[in-house]
């Protein structure tokens, strides 16, 4: 008897070389040498899931794949000439649920090529060779701080931020090319990291998300055209409907490209030193 079935369609030569291009790097002798060649893969799958009662559902998924990062590299290379060293790959893979109409975002889980019980927060799912913690139901964030449990911390830390973040903005970017905005553009802002969702452990994540952001045009301004943040003028919901209307007139004279974007995305560019803000 079927009680739940899960298969992916469509899966073709291509997306089977992307999917365990991870392994096949780890595998050359000479992988270190090839680090700091920055390589990336994305690709969209359909997963569709089936229940007992023969209840269909397909999700349309993009994800991406990255080898390499500033910081992880320089973290690994280090640990390869030490006798006593962990077994670092800089890794990370994330993926997100590709938004439509009616979109409902994901509850983000993070893992470790198998999923962990702690959710992050975030609308996507991470996954990555992070250092586990004790018992193994979440990632280590230094319950022992000895030379080794400083060393775990501070790779799970390079792979969130150094990593994860950079993929995450590409990610985010990948789907600004496939969403129409004039029907899918609050689902699309529903896939951009929020601070205050998150636990502590996964902010500063959030925050180099929005850092390395500044370097896509993934907002879409009134004159229906996709910018970046340093190029984008943001009026704050905080100024009334009057005044809002004037300093919307002065800043279209002035030929500067519009936002209109929820509050806490643009509290994100702000953070992290983007987006030109007229408030009271």
């Amino acid at each position: 008897t079927k009680v739940y079935s899960v298969s992916i369609s469509d899966i073709n030569d291509s997306i089977r070389e992307k999917r365990s291009f991870m392994v096949d790097i780890v595998s050359r002798e000479n992988y270190l040498q090839q680090l700091d060649e920055l390589q990336t893969t994305v690709y969209d799958i359909d997963i569709k899931c089936e229940d007992s009662n023969g209840i269909v559902n397909t999700k349309s998924w993009k994800i991406c794949g990255r080898m390499g990062g500033p910081i992880a590299n320089q973290m690994v290379y280090k640990e390869f000439e030490e006798e006593d060293s962990l077994k670092l790959i800089p890794w990370c893979g994330i993926a997100a649920s590709i938004p439509h109409h009616g979109y409902v975002p994901e509850n983000g889980r993070v893992y470790c090529f198998l999923p962990l019980p702690t959710e992050t927060g975030l609308p996507v799912h991470i996954n990555g060779c992070f250092e586990l913690s004790l018992n193994r139901r979440d990632i280590w964030y230094g319950e022992d701080m000895g030379k080794k449990g400083s060393k775990k911390a501070d790779w799970n830390k390079s792979l969130k931020e150094d990593i994860s973040a950079s993929l995450y903005a590409f990610l985010i970017n990948e789907i600004s090319q496939s969403v129409d905005p004039e029907v899918e553009l609050l689902e699309f802002y529903s896939v951009f990291p929020i601070g205050n969702n998150t636990p502590p452990s996964w902010r500063n994540t959030v925050k180099s998300v929005y850092e390395e952001l500044k370097e896509y045009p993934v907002l879409w301004s009134i004159q229906n055209c996709w910018v970046t943040a340093n190029d984008a003028y943001y009026i704050s919901h905080e100024i009334d409907e009057e005044m809002k209307k004037y300093i919307y007139l002065c800043l279209l004279k002035e030929n500067k490209l519009l936002v209109d974007i929820p509050d806490n995305i643009a509290q994100g560019f702000i953070e992290s030193g983007q987006l030109n803000i007229v408030s009271p």
